[in-house]
Parts: structure tokens; C-alpha cells; sequence
């Protein structure tokens, strides 16, 4: 009885179709070597974090003692490592820098237009989350802009960054800037009373 095709081996017709010029010619084996064992499947890449699991592992600003001017600066610090940002500045309520780390000056010009631009959307629209607004730069990066109320009045971070920042990073950078603005009550505390 013939053989069906389907009972030759692979190897048998591979070699009968290079001898009849049809396809290369198989690989010659040893017919004593054992067919390589399958390789095993490729590990299965971890999953990448969730926003809520990167904001977890970021600690929360503590501010040094100090005036004002310290603690926002080691705040903007401490953003830069979290957050790996490009540029970072503080705005006062009338778009004027109080801080600014490598924003340049077409930002720092723009914070009071970016400030205004905020009162704007949250008087017409009152839905709206107050915590800030994200606009694309022309040069690919992104601008986080954040806004806290204070005893000064309201401050304005702004956050240059490559990729956008998820909600529980900004959530986790605004309450930052709330604890670099409050005043330490420990250190107002332990300040000694001076004799008149």
C-alpha cells in the first residue's frame, strides 16, 4: 500500500525536494544525535507600575525648618527627584517667580499668563478641579500647572516635564507645596519670646 504524505517525515521529504532541486537542502544530522530540547518560553515581563503603586513609593515632603525660601527650594528639590523634572518654578498670586530651577525665561514670562488663565477657567466654570491645568510645549515636554491657596495667597507651581504626571504624583506634589508654604508650628513654638 503507498504512503500518504502526511506519514513521510519531515526530514525524508525535506531531503527529497533538494534532491530534485525544489527548496534548500536540509540540515545533515548525526543519526545518533537527539533533536535540541525546545527552548524555553521568554520570561514574561514584570507589570509595569500603577500610578497609585509609584505614588506610594514616593515619600511624602517633609519641609526643613527654615523661612519661606528654604523650604520652597527643598521642596523644588525634592520634586526634581520624584517627578524627574525639567524645570520647576513657583509663582506668587500675580504670576511673579519666587523659585525657579531650569525653567527659562519664555516659562518664568508665561507663569502670570498661566496663573490668570487658571482664575479664569475656575470662575466660569466652577466644576472644574481646582487643583491645575496640563498643557503640551512645542518641544514635546509637558506643563504641569498646580495652584495652592495660602496665608500669602494663591501660589502656582509649575512642573516641566517629558511625560505627563499621573493624578496620584500631582496630588502627592500639591500637597508638597502645601507643607513647604505652612508655616512650621513647631518651630514657631519653640522660637524664644524676646524682652522688651
Amino acid at each position: 500500500m503507498p504512503r500518504s504524505l502526511s506519514w513521510i517525515e519531515p526530514g525524508a521529504l525535506a531531503t527529497a525536494l533538494a534532491r530534485a532541486g525544489v527548496g534548500p537542502a536540509p540540515p545533515r544530522r548525526s543519526p545518533t544525535a537527539a533533536p535540541a530540547p525546545p527552548s524555553p518560553p521568554p520570561a514574561a515581563a514584570p507589570a509595569p507600575a500603577s500610578p497609585e503603586q509609584i505614588a506610594a513609593a514616593v515619600a511624602p515632603f517633609a519641609p526643613p525648618e527654615g523661612n519661606l525660601a528654604q523650604r520652597l527650594d527643598a521642596f523644588c528639590d525634592w520634586l526634581a527627584r520624584c517627578l524627574d523634572c525639567r524645570g520647576i518654578f513657583v509663582a506668587d498670586q500675580d504670576g511673579l517667580p519666587i523659585v525657579e530651577k531650569n525653567t527659562g525665561d519664555e516659562i518664568a514670562a508665561a507663569a502670570p499668563l498661566l496663573t490668570r488663565f487658571l482664575d479664569l477657567v475656575h470662575s466660569r466654570h466652577p466644576f472644574v478641579n481646582d487643583s491645575g491645568l496640563a498643557l503640551s510645549l512645542q518641544t514635546g515636554e509637558r506643563i504641569h500647572v498646580l495652584q495652592e491657596r495660602s496665608d500669602a495667597g494663591r501660589i502656582c507651581l509649575g512642573l516641566i516635564v517629558a511625560r505627563p504626571v499621573p493624578a496620584p504624583l500631582l496630588e502627592l506634589a500639591q500637597q508638597g507645596l502645601s507643607r513647604a508654604l505652612a508655616a512650621p508650628a513647631a518651630a514657631a513654638r519653640n522660637q524664644p519670646v524676646e524682652d522688651r
